[in-house]
């Protein structure tokens, strides 16, 4: 569907992901959640569009900005199926909206009837897995301050110069990698030290350190 048809029939946009939690930190990129109505040669017939991606991608993460616009039939059936993503989105305050209609205004004031006994599972699982996100992070969060420091005590000039450690190993021939329960980055091996440690230290942002987060 033709992203200008969205813009022109979209009737609600909100902040959503980190922002909307209060959990974004300076690397996190932007999350947006849009509801349009098809025209009508998109409501019957073949042409029928229920999710569009409107995102804009850069290299740079936080200047990132991930926006899915769903169709109103689309959204109001996820809603009622008690999807966390979809059903928090009914409740966020009017300054975390970016736009607002007469008609998303009727929407969320019903908000409380799209509710079901099944809300209780579909938030605890939700909740779960996110926390079990967080955790990894935590986990590779840590592993890269290891590394990090085992590089700024080495007295070496390249990775391949390293003697056996319990950090950086060697998983190829050409490739040396920070490794802990899972491949966090690899490197080529003729990377410098100095190289090494900028390339963890943009790691370690991206990740942020999420302690307190999860610790809460």
């Amino acid at each position: 569907m033709d992203k200008d048809l969205v813009i022109k029939n979209s009737i609600f946009t909100c902040i959503t992901g980190s922002h909307l939690y209060g959990t974004n930190i300076e690397s996190s990129d932007k999350d947006f959640v849009g509801i349009f109505i098809p025209p009508e040669e998109y409501l019957i017939g073949i042409l029928n569009t229920e999710i569009v991606d409107m995102s804009t991608k850069t290299e740079i993460k936080k200047d990132t900005t991930d926006v899915q616009y769903y169709s109103l039939a689309k959204f109001t059936r996820l809603a009622l199926d008690n999807n966390p993503n979809i059903l928090e989105l009914l409740f966020v305050n009017k300054d975390q909206t970016t736009l607002s209609t007469p008609i998303s205004d009727e929407l969320l004031s019903l908000k409380k009837h799209f509710l079901s006994k099944n809300v209780k599972n579909r938030f605890l699982g939700y909740a779960f897995s996110q926390r079990h996100k967080m955790l990894i992070k935590l986990e590779h969060y840590d592993l890269i301050e290891k590394g990090l420091d085992f590089l700024e005590k080495s007295d070496i000039m390249y990775l391949n110069e390293l003697p056996v450690n319990p950090y950086f190993i060697r998983v190829a021939e050409n490739t040396t990698a920070l490794k802990g329960t899972d491949t966090i980055i690899n490197f080529p091996t003729t990377t410098s030290i100095k190289k090494a440690k900028s390339m963890l230290e943009a790691r370690k942002r991206k990740f942020g350190n999420r302690t307190e987060l999860i610790s809460k």
